[in-house]
C-alpha cells in the first residue's frame, strides 16, 4: 500500500480536514493519533495484534453501504442492487487487522521532512519505545520464554513443554539449570527457584480443598451424608454428583472410582462391591489426601 498523506477524517480525534494516512482497511488516521492509539493498545501486555477501531455507522437507519461499489441499499435488501454483492455482516467496529510493518512506515521519520535533528531524534526514541512494547507482548504471549529469577537471563524454548500431571513431570520438563548461575535451578513455568517438591502455584489446591470442604451432603443410593463434590483420586479433576449410582468414570483421565469410598477400580473389579452395595463414606478430601497431581493452566512470564 502506497503511503501518501492526504486531508481527511481522523477516526480517532473525529476531526475533519486533518492530514492523515490511509490504513489497510481504507480508514484514515493522523500520524500522531496512530502513535497514541498503538501505545494505548500495546500497554496492555496481552495485546499482540492491532485492529481498526473505527465505529461502523450507516449513513441512515434505512440504508446500508455496499463494501464493493459503495451504493446505498435499502435496509431490507440482502444483496446490493447495483453489483449483487452480499450484504456485509453488521459489526460495531471495523476490526480489520493492520500489519505492523505498514504502521511503522507511517510513523518512521521521513527524510524529506524539514525538521531539526532534535525533533528527528525524539521521533526515533518514541518509535523505539513502541517497538519495545510490541516486542514484549509478542514474547510474553506467543513465545515459550522464561527468565532466571536470580540473574534475569532470558531463555526461549522451541515447542511445547508437554503435559504435566505429577511432580515428577514438573521436575522433568520444567526444572531448568541457568548457564550463568551454574548451581541455580529455576522453574520454566513460573520462573521461581526450583526447590525439592516445587509446585508452580499451590493456591489451586487450596481452592479445591475449600470447594470440597464446603460441598453439600447428599444421599448416594442407600448411603447417606456423602459429599456432593469429589476430586478424581488420580488427576484431581473436580466431579459433581448429580444422580445415578456411586460408580464414576473420570472424563479427564478415564479413572474409574467409587464416589462414596473413593477407592479406584482394581484389576477390572470394584473394591467396594456392586453399584448398589453400601460402603464407608470417605471424608472430604483435603490438602494431605489430594492426589499428587499438578495442573498448569498457563506459564507466568512477564518481561516488564
Amino acid at each position: 500500500l502506497r503511503l501518501r498523506a492526504l486531508k481527511g477524517y481522523d477516526i480517532i480525534t473525529l476531526e475533519h480536514n486533518v492530514l492523515c494516512y490511509r490504513m489497510q482497511c481504507g480508514h484514515l488516521m493522523n500520524k500522531e493519533s496512530l502513535f497514541e492509539y498503538l501505545v494505548s493498545v500495546f500497554k496492555d501486555g496481552s495485546n499482540v495484534h492491532i485492529t481498526c477501531p473505527h465505529a461502523n455507522k450507516s449513513l441512515s437507519d434505512n440504508v446500508w453501504p455496499c463494501p464493493r461499489c459503495t451504493y446505498h441499499n435499502g435496509l431490507r435488501r440482502t444483496r446490493c442492487e447495483m453489483c449483487d454483492t452480499d450484504k456485509p455482516e453488521t459489526k460495531p467496529l471495523c476490526g480489520y487487522s493492520w500489519q505492523y510493518k505498514h504502521m511503522k512506515r507511517i510513523l518512521a521519520p521521513n527524510n524529506g521532512d524539514k525538521v531539526d535533528l532534535q525533533h528527528k531524534q525524539d521521533q526515533i526514541a518514541r518509535l523505539t519505545n513502541l517497538e519495545l512494547l510490541s516486542a514484549r507482548n509478542k514474547l510474553q504471549n506467543d513465545c515459550n520464554a522464561q527468565r532466571c529469577y536470580k540473574c534475569d537471563t532470558l531463555y526461549v524454548r522451541r515447542g511445547k513443554l508437554g503435559q504435566v500431571k505429577t511432580k515428577a513431570d514438573l521436575e522433568k520438563r520444567y526444572k531448568t539449570k541457568c548457564v550463568f548461575c551454574y548451581a541455580t535451578h529455576f522453574c520454566f513455568g513460573c520462573g521461581a527457584q526450583f526447590d525439592d517438591g516445587h509446585i508452580c502455584d499451590d493456591s489451586f489446591r487450596s481452592e479445591l480443598c475449600t470447594i470440597l470442604g464446603q460441598a453439600e451432603l447428599k444421599n448416594v443410593g442407600s448411603v447417606e451424608q456423602v459429599p456432593s463434590v469429589r476430586c478424581c483420586p488420580h488427576c484431581c479433576q473436580l466431579i459433581y454428583h448429580t444422580d445415578a449410582c456411586k460408580h464414576m468414570d473420570c472424563k479427564s483421565c478415564k479413572t474409574s472410582f467409587c464416589f462414596v469410598c473413593l477407592k479406584e477400580k482394581k484389576n477390572g473389579s470394584w473394591q467396594c462391591g456392586s453399584h448398589s452395595d453400601p460402603c464407608p463414606v470417605a471424608p472430604p478430601q483435603n490438602i494431605k489426601t489430594l492426589p499428587d497431581a499438578i495442573l498448569i493452566h498457563k506459564q507466568r512470564f512477564k518481561l516488564f
